[in-house]
């Protein structure tokens, strides 16, 4: 930080030593206020750096640096200016004012920074110190003082460069003012500060006092300010009129002021309230000044902010239908770039109350929307029709009819939001969604709209000159197209966000599901492409707001298909959205009855279950009973031993045991053994699974038999299964006979299983049995089908009738009590099962299958839980990303392979090119090849966890026919091409190839530790 200092001293002493008059008047003018703000700032930064350090040594280097940066500084300066006759005056005021008035400023600072606890003072240096003033801070300044070193190195007039100083310095001015109150804000601690924090809850309510008032107001036209010189960040050429000057140097002072002002004030009212015993350093404080905080619920935004909009709107159509009379092209113009603003008001004011759905309160949102786009539009139709541009006047009627759907599912929309729960969910939606997203996009398109400004410093547009409207109609036209794409975007966040919290996972589209590629249906497919779309239109549109000159047609081309993109994403979104949450909506209260109707049927089966506790069973079920219990002492104590098989003259090298790894049931602990099948065997594999039950043995019991309750019948509806019914025979009360279909993956067929199940109670315990059974099941009779759920259309094949295998099952359900703990009965459940699929399964189709068949267990344990346990359940054990889809790698593949192509194509084809070609080939290569790069590292890191010999030789030669491949071929060019030593050529490919194998290497071993990383 002193060598920063040190060189302000030195640029003013080369400035009062100069003989060249041009030259000391450049750094006067030009160098000294385009540094200034990044020596004033790294000046506040040093006072900060050490604030415990008192001896006198460590305070003496700082009197020296802010001696040398402010006195020696401007007494150099008063030299250079030979001492005219003001300059005197103003260097002893500063020096006997300003400059000791900031040094005590500065150490008091300091010292009570000093006073903070260690906890506070380790925040405030590390990120208001270091990040937020060393980093950012200065990162920013240097990256603004930079545009002017560019304009002053491309012009050989300094004096061409003013409007872009003026900007820069403006703009940095702001920076670095923000950055020093960010600093001086550390000497009271950050509870003290949030009390003083304008939230934007408050702000939506509009529930403030007078000081917070004020304070919004100011820091609004800071904001703007900034924005306004940002957007004129750039801006080449000489101011040539007064006007101009005192517009850009009136918004410069008025952002400075505004900031100062709102520091000043906020100095005034804590140091007051200090003095006066309100507050205090000491944590214990903390509890009552949180006590005192106004608390309430958001339900509804202010009334002001749609009187806001609704005066912004009117202007908006006055000034549409004042053109459409008028035939001004300078009216259209001022209204067309206000478009936006007054939008993102419209949709704010439309969604701000949305539990207000009372006849009158309706009306008025008609009544505002009819007035708002009906008018404007219509006269749009008018003038485009008057100025015989019919393609455009029929461009606006069509338009007419869009927002006519757009409104209709609004209000639908809008009925959504008002059904949401208060704390949790609408409160949100109106806080983060509606008021932090409404600023962000007003924001954004404040500064696109002051961007068009600097093409009207540029050009000389006058609004008063008749034709002048034309000079920026392209870079207008640019901005108007990004901010309707980022309007259609903070209304897409408003339909997510409208959603309710609970239903957001499954509804909404993630970042989760897109990693993974899964449950993402066509049409969100095609949404996304469309998004796609819009956001490469809009890159392209910012990226020409810059240029000098630009294609008329290009443009329109461009700007009206990322409008058509983003109006059909934004439709897209509100009717599935609407549609997904009725259809939730409707489900939900299925579920609700059919829950009710089960746990009043288990209750019924618990019952008569106790009433048999002790009966013994029929002489055919006893078989049953002992061929199950089998399966509970196979060798399942030795977890990774090989049992004894089950299946005879099996030898045992074909037994496969290990745990489960891939299960998605959290609270239940599975074990599998798989037996390896033979050319024509079926594959056989035997799985346990053990939990625990907040229940008693009978109604966990009750459950499981009732294999066609409501729930699991929506269950295999949901999973595509075509057929789960109970037959009618029921012989036996402690008998039921089933038939399922569940269906599996193409190639292969469905598998059917028709089983018997046997329950039996004891003291303390219950078991259910069932094995499968050979009888015949007609699904097309619903004669003998007591109850259950069958889908025809799944069940039969195109081709052949009934298509499906049968399939061997048998297993136990071993339920016993455990001790009584927080007056919630208990019981542990053992499920082990034995299946014979019929026919060969791959290996593969076994592991996935198995574990979603043990995961009744934890299905039951969740049925008998409360909705709160299950709701924070669901939350944390959401679906975790191992790896993402083939897509990403398949990409990332082809446009590797894309750019080798390529070059290899250049390198065979180069010497009959012409040198327009080979000017277009390095044009297009070089925005191919970091492109490429990032997708092959995507590509690289997406699944970490694949270690097989299979994939790392897809990883090798993906590496090869990238990186070695295009780098060989680019050697051969040089080498062939004489342009560079033969000798240096190959020299430097070599060392090119070796350092990409040597991060190659080294990426292979980050992903090794990626790959060991806990799940999560």
């Amino acid at each position: 930080m002193a060598c920063i200092t040190t060189c302000a001293t030195l640029m003013y002493a080369y400035f009062a030593y100069s003989s060249d008059e041009d030259e000391k008047a450049k750094i006067a003018k030009f160098w000294g206020w385009s540094i200034l703000p990044i020596f004033v700032t790294t000046m506040a930064i040093s006072f900060m750096l050490k604030p415990r350090r008192e001896d006198r040594k460590y305070k003496t280097l700082l009197y020296i640096q802010y001696f040398v940066l402010s006195y020696v500084s401007e007494f150099l300066s008063l030299i250079g200016k030979g001492f005219k006759k003001g300059t005197v005056g103003i260097f002893f005021l500063k020096g006997l004012v300003l400059y000791p008035a900031l040094l005590i400023l500065g150490m008091k600072l300091r010292s009570h920074i000093a006073k903070l606890t260690n906890r506070d003072l380790s925040y405030f240096l590390t990120n208001d110190v270091v990040m937020g003033g060393a980093f950012i801070g200065l990162g920013q300044l240097a990256f603004l003082m930079f545009a002017s070193i560019r304009c002053e190195n491309a012009n050989d007039d300094w004096k061409e460069c003013r409007r872009i100083l003026t900007s820069q310095v403006g703009l940095s001015a702001m920076v670095g003012l923000y950055v020093i109150i960010k600093l001086a804000s550390g000497v009271v601690p950050k509870y003290i500060l949030e009390k003083h924090t304008i939230s934007v809850k408050k702000f939506a309510a509009m529930k403030m006092n007078t000081e917070e008032f004020v304070l919004a107001d100011l820091l609004l036209m800071a904001i703007g300010c900034a924005l306004f010189m940002l957007g004129n960040y750039g801006t080449e050429g000489d101011i040539h009129n007064d006007e101009e000057r005192i517009l850009l140097f009136t918004v410069m002072f008025t952002g400075l002021g505004c900031l100062l002002v709102t520091a000043v004030w906020k100095v005034i009212v804590i140091r007051g309230e200090l003095w006066r015993g309100e507050l205090s350093y000491e944590r214990r404080h903390i509890e009552a000044i949180s006590s005192t905080s106004e608390e309430f619920v958001l339900t509804e935004a202010s009334s002001f902010w749609i009187c806001v909009a609704v005066l912004l709107t009117t202007l908006e159509s006055n000034f549409y239908v004042a053109s459409a009379i008028t035939l001004d092209d300078r009216l259209f113009t001022i209204a067309s770039m206000a478009f936006p603003i007054v939008a993102l008001a419209f949709v704010a004011s439309f969604f701000c109350q949305p539990r207000r759905h009372s006849p009158k309160d309706m009306l008025v949102l008609r009544l505002h929307g009819t007035s708002f786009f009906y008018v404007s539009l219509g006269a749009n139709v008018v003038r485009n029709y008057r100025n015989k541009q019919l393609p455009w006047a029929v461009a606006y009627l069509a338009l007419t009819v869009l927002l006519t759907i757009f409104f209709h599912f609004g209000f639908k929309l809008r009925a959504n939001i008002g059904r949401l729960p208060d704390k949790e969910d609408l409160e949100t939606f109106l806080v983060n969604t509606l008021g932090k997203g409404l600023l962000k996009t007003s924001f954004s398109v404040l500064f696109l709209l002051f961007r068009t400004t600097k093409c009207a410093f540029e050009k000389g547009f006058d609004v008063r000159e008749k034709g002048g409207t034309a000079k920026c109609f392209d870079t207008s036209w640019c901005a108007l197209c990004i901010a309707i794409y980022l309007i259609c975007w903070f209304v897409m966040n408003l339909v997510g966000s409208s959603v309710r919290s609970e239903w957001r996972n499954d509804l909404n589209l993630s970042i989760e599901k897109i990693a993974q590629m899964s449950h993402i249906s066509l049409r969100r497919g095609l949404a996304g492409l469309l998004t796609l779309v819009t956001g490469v239109c809009a890159i392209f549109l910012f990226s020409l707001m810059s240029a000098k000159e630009m294609d008329e047609m290009i443009i329109r081309v461009i700007g009206i298909s990322g409008i058509g993109a983003s109006f059909g994403v934004l439709t897209s979104e509100i009717y599935s959205s609407l549609k997904a949450q009725s259809r939730r909506a409707r489900a939900e209260i299925e579920i609700a009855v059919g829950k009710k109707q089960d746990q009043q049927n288990y209750a019924e089966l618990a019952a008569k279950m106790r009433e048999r506790r002790g009966v013994p069973l029929v002489e055919d079920q006893e078989p049953v009973f002992k061929r199950c219990e089998e399966l509970l002492g196979n060798g399942w104590d030795d977890w990774g031993s090989e049992w004894e098989e089950w299946r005879a003259g099996g030898p045992m090298s074909r037994v496969r045991s290990r745990a489960v790894s891939n299960s998605k049931s959290p609270d239940v602990k599975m074990q599998m053994k798989y037996l390896e099948p033979k050319t024509g065997e079926g594959s056989i594999a035997t799985g346990k699974a053990v939990g625990v039950v907040d229940c008693s043995t009978e109604e966990a019991a009750s459950s499981i038999i009732s294999v066609c309750s409501n729930e699991k019948l929506r269950v295999n509806r949901e999973e595509g299964n075509p057929a789960r019914v109970e037959l009618r025979e029921k012989a036996r009360e402690n008998e039921r006979v089933y038939a399922m279909v569940h269906k599996f993956p193409f190639p292969l067929a469905n598998r059917e299983f028709v089983f018997r199940m046997i329950s039996k109670s004891e003291e303390e315990k219950a078991l259910v049995a069932f094995e499968s059974v050979g009888d015949e099941v007609d699904y097309e009779d619903h004669r003998v089908m007591s109850s259950g759920d069958v889908d025809l259309k799944k069940l039969k094949g195109s081709r052949v009738e009934l298509k499906r295998v049968r399939a061997f099952t048998r297993g136990l359900w071993l339920f016993e009590d455990l001790p009584v703990s927080d007056e919630t009965k208990q019981c542990r459940m053992t499920y082990v099962v034995q299946i014979d699929a019929g026919g060969y399964i791959p290996t593969w189709l076994v592991n996935k299958k198995m574990p979603e068949t043990l995961g009744a267990v934890q299905d039951a344990i969740d049925e008998f839980r409360t909705d709160a346990d299950l709701q924070s359940r669901q939350i944390e054990n959401t679906d975790v990303v191992s790896e993402c889809s083939w897509i990403f790698t398949g990409i990332g593949f082809l446009l590797t392979s894309t750019y080798s192509v390529l070059v290899l194509f250049y390198v065979t084809r180069c010497w009959t090119m012409s040198e327009d070609f080979k000017i277009s080939y390095w044009s297009i290569s070089n925005i191919l090849w970091p492109i490429s790069s990032a997708s092959f590292g995507i590509a690289f890191m997406s699944k970490p966890k694949r270690t097989g010999a299979g994939y790392k030789c897809f990883l090798y030669f993906h590496f090869f026919s990238f990186m070695v491949v295009s780098e060989s071929a680019s050697a051969i060019h040089y080498y062939l091409g004489g342009g560079w030593p033969k000798i240096f050529s190959i020299s430097f490919t070599i060392l090119k190839i070796t350092l990409w194998c040597l991060m190659y290497r080294q990426a292979l071993k980050l992903r090794e530790t990626v790959a060991k990383v806990r799940k999560g």
